[in-house]
């Protein structure tokens, strides 16, 4: 036995170093794949004696974003990439965007790819760059997308890279309170009084929250008090001397905590110092660069609604990459970082599946493309059922954290309430208008439906999606809340959270002030055009204003913005009419009864033209869209910005 425990154990030892030895070889067959690595990146010497070199593959697959630099630093020497190895990307099947430096892509061919990449890959390549798009196939396997690299320059170092923050972020709430900013003021010129303005997304309004307040430049130190609506959020704060700004951060507000900044008057550097719930200044910045909207230019239009999603949830994954390669971000602004990008798109790439895939079948489809060859083929789009939003779940939607995605990039934009609004238009869920029931059935009616896609650790989630429907209702349809909703609502969230019932009641009370100002019943027209035809319109619409000068304001009832951009007009109106100009308004998607009611508080002449197609003749790309004309029928001004200074008057 024991003789032959030790023959045994011989051919052991004898099989692990053959494993061994064949390992070493193809280690060393495989490190010839590449001469040199930095930063995750594989690059093959092409001339010591020019230092170039060749974009290649390695050891491990590329991530979703790749971007090849113009120049590596490596072994104290500067190499200048020149191209990209043919199998560089073989086995790399995550990639989404690939990001090329130089204009000389002729290698670019399918083959390099992984299968998986083909239909979805986005190439960024400088402008000016020919491709022979037939040749390469490139239409078939992605999008180029063109443009002025300013980083192509940069060299990639390898460096040390810093400590790692570890806090987290505190669940978040619904709560009305007060933030308190504690600033230092450093290298002030101006002897007078600075402006600070804080920005707050609203999560109940499409109109989002500014607060002004006045500081003496004089002093070193000043203290405001922030009103807020949950507990936690980041909130834009500026610095404003009279008319010249002078400097904006993304500062952490907590109801808990003081937020500490600081302003340098020399450099027009805000930064955050501490407190609040524990961003640095570092990641303060970083969330005041996600205020630019992405757009996906990727073909969908033949995927499946699970494969549709699959997509999309890699293209949002792929926005988060963008914030954080090469960043060591704390796990609390990773959180912040992905609730926003989710929250901001999916009402524009994951909801209406049905309409995104026959809406780019229009443009990708058509035989007016050149290319319309080589794409693929188009599917018939099915109707998704109710599984189709599960991907909610995996979102984190079953959080009260995702209320930190309410950050305040514009006036008139808050990401959770344009999201919430989604959410209730989607006909698979069922969700009944909040005029024909009580708070207590829809709310069991909402927890059993959404319930079978989102495990929901609390209530906030349909809490607010309740109250988001209530507030629609307000706002968008100008319709009060009758005596009955208000004694429900207040009886309702009594004992899930009073502040929600509170900031409801602030909307109701809003639309009693503006019903009992100037905005009563006012003198207006309707003007009946179903016998007219489309290309006719324009031109039949200036016929009755001959001599007068004409603002033309295309809006829907739907439009949260649109109703705001009539208050403010309405406080110049009578300035206005004097001056020789008449109002005309069109809707092209509105529901008839809603606007019958709307336009008796709005003086003018009023169109109701839904079915009718004016693409080609008013250049419309969202609501509000404002025009002015001359006496003469001329469209002479065109944006809403440029019409607002055209007629005197400041967006507010």
């Amino acid at each position: 036995m024991s003789n032959q425990y030790i023959i045994n154990l011989s051919e052991r030892e004898m099989k692990t170093r053959l494993v061994i030895l064949f390992l070493a070889i193809m280690t060393t067959i495989s490190g010839k794949a590449y001469d040199f690595k930095v930063k995750g990146m594989y690059f093959n010497i092409v001339s010591k004696k020019d230092a170039t070199v060749r974009f290649a593959a390695g050891d491990k697959p590329y991530g979703r974003i790749v971007t090849i630099p113009s120049r590596v630093l490596y072994d104290n020497t500067e190499w200048k990439v020149t191209g990209i190895e043919p199998d560089a990307f073989k086995n790399s099947p995550d990639i989404m965007e690939l990001t090329i430096p130089f204009k000389d892509i002729n290698v670019l061919s399918n083959e390099m790819f992984h299968p998986k990449v083909l239909q979805r890959l986005l190439i960024y390549v400088p402008s000016g760059t020919n491709i022979d798009i037939e040749n390469l196939k490139l239409s078939r396997l992605c999008n180029v997308m063109y443009y002025d690299f300013e980083k192509a320059d940069t060299c990639v170092y390898e460096g040390n890279k810093t400590t790692r923050p570890t806090y987290d972020i505190p669940h978040n709430a619904i709560k009305k309170g007060i933030a308190h900013i504690h600033g230092t003021l450093k290298n002030i010129a101006t002897t007078g009084k600075l402006t600070l303005r804080t920005w707050q997304a609203d999560i109940l309004s499409s109109r989002n929250r500014i607060d002004t307040f006045e500081i003496d430049a004089t002093q070193k130190t000043f203290d405001i008090s922030v009103p807020m609506k949950m507990k936690y959020q980041p909130v834009g704060l500026t610095i404003m001397d009279g008319d010249k700004f002078l400097g904006l951060q993304i500062v952490p507000l907590s109801q808990e905590k003081t937020s500490y900044v600081e302003f340098d008057g020399a450099s027009g550097r805000l930064t955050v110092n501490g407190g609040g719930f524990g961003l640095n200044d570092y990641e303060s910045d970083l969330i005041e660069k996600m205020a630019s909207k992405p757009d996906d230019y990727r073909a969908v239009y033949f995927l499946s609604p699970k494969d549709f999603i699959d997509e999309r949830m890699a293209y949002t994954a792929t926005l988060y990459d963008r914030f954080s390669m090469d960043r060591n971000l704390s796990p609390g602004i990773e959180k912040i970082i992905k609730y926003y990008i989710n929250v901001y798109c999916i009402p524009r790439f994951f909801l209406d599946y049905n309409k995104q895939i026959t809406g780019q079948q229009k443009v990708f489809c058509s035989p007016d493309n050149p290319y319309h060859a080589f794409l693929p083929k188009p599917i018939v789009p099915e109707e998704p059922g109710i599984e189709y939003y599960s991907f909610l779940d995996s979102l984190g939607f079953g959080s009260s954290d995702f209320l930190y995605a309410s950050i305040a990039f514009s006036e008139d934009y808050s990401p959770i309430h344009t999201f919430m609004k989604s959410l209730l238009d989607i006909k698979e869920f069922g969700l009944k208008p909040v005029d024909c029931t009580t708070p207590e059935e829809w709310m069991e009616y909402a927890q059993k439906s959404l319930g079978r896609v989102i495990r929901f650790k609390d209530n906030t989630f349909l809490d607010l999606l309740l109250a988001t429907a209530y507030v629609r209702q307000i706002n968008d349809s100008t319709q009060a809340l009758t005596d009955e909703q208000t004694e429900a609502i207040k009886r309702f969230y009594a004992k899930r959270n009073p502040d929600i019932a509170e900031m409801i009641m602030e909307y109701d009370n809003k639309l009693s002030e503006w019903a009992k100002s100037d905005n009563a019943i006012q003198k207006y027209e309707i003007v009946d055009v179903d016998s007219v035809r489309p290309e006719d319109l324009e031109k039949f619409v200036m016929s009755r204003h001959k001599g007068r000068k004409v603002v033309v304001d295309f809006w829907n009832t739907w439009c949260g913005p649109c109703l705001n951009s009539h208050k403010i007009m309405k406080k110049h109106k009578k300035r206005l009419e004097k001056q020789g100009y008449d109002f005309v308004y069109i809707v092209d998607s509105s529901n008839r009864a809603q606007w019958e009611e709307m336009i008796k508080h709005l003086s003018g002449e009023h169109y109701f033209i839904n079915g009718k197609n004016l693409k080609g003749i008013w250049d419309i790309e969202g609501y509000p869209t404002l025009f002015i004309y001359d006496e003469n029928g001329n469209r002479i001004v065109s944006g809403n910005a440029n019409v607002y200074r055209t007629l005197g008057i400041y967006k507010e």
